[in-house]
């Protein structure tokens, strides 16, 4: 699918930061940040069983609560995709009853809130995005009224905190990417004012994750394709750049989870376009990589300090770790 701004799956893009979360203020500013660089810790890697091991294949993790839990999908050797739940040390699937069931379609969880609510989106037999939560065991769906709804077009729900406020992006019909938040079926529509315009498709704005402070991470594409990272709050954005990330089309910095500590985590592109997972806390930027792959990303950190990842090894496929290091809470 290649959806720019979402996280997990096959999405190649598409944020914690010392916040003082009534002020939004952060300190050292970009450009004062520090850097750091660390391969240690205990990575556990979490594989489905059923993953297929060629290129764009594999266990894409996408989100970790507090209590542990990680959602995300898998695809197989067929390319086919399918949801799951990790709980205590077992996959349980999570599959919407509409998803399209040919390859690169079916389900994708992205984000679990610690009460065990799932949201995310399926592909559909038309390849459209059709966005979804699924509570006590019940699929409800979540559609942008200002969605497209032809293929590549639709609705993805990245993140929910514990008062029911869902933030995500959605697809319009020319292909441009919008971040959105719905709370309480009133959806509004979240532009970053630097973004490129006229960037289409899959260029735009995207907001990943909110934590229970409101404060969302996600990210935009300015005109030269160029991605930042961004913490927006009550209308107004902050953005954010790894000063190790390139900066040519395609590279930049992507921000995908604020845990409730203010710390922020996601992925870097180089200047030799190899991602690099990331944490920034209290204006230090520390690199974490899976030493067993190629590349690496981050797409979640709990509030415990746990964090979620995947990496591509030497054949393109992908599998998840886990690692909790000292300090990243």
């Amino acid at each position: 699918m290649g959806l720019y701004g979402a996280r997990g799956t096959r999405r190649h893009l598409v944020l914690p930061i010392a916040v003082a979360i009534a002020g939004f203020a952060l300190s050292p500013v970009p450009g004062q940040a520090q850097t750091g660089t660390q391969h240690d810790g205990d990575f556990v890697t979490l594989d489905h069983p059923g993953a297929g091991t060629r290129s764009g294949q594999g266990t894409f993790a996408s989100d970790i609560n507090n209590r542990g839990d990680v959602v995300g999908d898998w695809v197989d050797g067929n390319n086919d995709n399918f949801g799951f739940l990790f709980h205590d040390g077992r996959f349980t699937a999570i599959n919407d009853p509409h998803a399209g069931t040919a390859p690169f379609q079916g389900t994708n969880p992205i984000g679990i809130t610690s009460d065990g609510t799932v949201v995310g989106y399926y592909v559909d037999s038309g390849n459209a995005y059709r966005g979804f939560m699924l509570r006590h065991g019940h699929y409800i769906a979540i559609n942008d009224p200002n969605a497209g709804t032809a293929a590549g077009q639709g609705t993805v729900p990245q993140g929910s905190n514990g008062s029911g406020f869902i933030v995500g992006l959605m697809v319009d019909a020319t292909g441009h990417l919008h971040g959105f938040t719905m709370r309480d079926a009133i959806w509004s529509t979240v532009d970053d004012p630097e973004e490129g315009s006229a960037l289409a498709p899959n260029g735009g704005t995207y907001l990943v994750t909110v934590n229970d402070h409101g404060v969302i991470a996600g990210g935009y594409h300015d005109k030269n394709n160029v991605q930042h990272a961004v913490l927006y709050r009550d209308g107004r954005f902050r953005e954010f750049n790894d000063p190790k990330a390139g900066t040519a089309t395609g590279q930049g910095t992507i921000g995908f989870t604020i845990n409730d500590n203010g710390t922020l985590v996601g992925y870097y592109i180089d200047g030799g376009n190899v991602s690099h997972g990331y944490v920034l806390r209290d204006g230090r930027w520390t690199t974490v990589d899976d030493p067993k792959g190629v590349s690496s990303n981050l797409q979640s950190i709990n509030d415990h300090g746990i964090l979620l990842g995947t990496y591509n090894d030497a054949a393109g496929a992908t599998h998840g770790f886990i690692v909790q290091r000292e300090g990243d809470g």
